[in-house]
């Protein structure tokens, strides 16, 4: 018998960098679908499918607080 090397199946893991860009543009863009920001994905580079993002799009924090960055009170 003879030992093969494993190959894991299927497509590589969304990385949570891109999951994060995605639900950012989907809170900053909310007339926005999958087709603009797969666009605006592929402009910056990302390999991505148009399916995916939708897939994603679905699994976006539904009421997320915008990021207060660098603001003080």
């Amino acid at each position: 018998m003879h030992s093969r090397a494993r190959t894991q199946a299927g497509r590589k893991p969304t990385p949570q960098a891109l999951r994060e860009l995605m639900f950012r543009m989907v809170t900053e863009n909310n007339t926005w679908g999958a087709p603009r920001i797969h666009g605006e994905l592929k402009m910056l580079g990302y390999e991505i499918s148009e399916r995916t993002v939708l897939r994603w799009m679905r699994k976006a924090p539904k009421n997320p607080e915008p990021a207060k960055r660098g603001q003080h009170s």
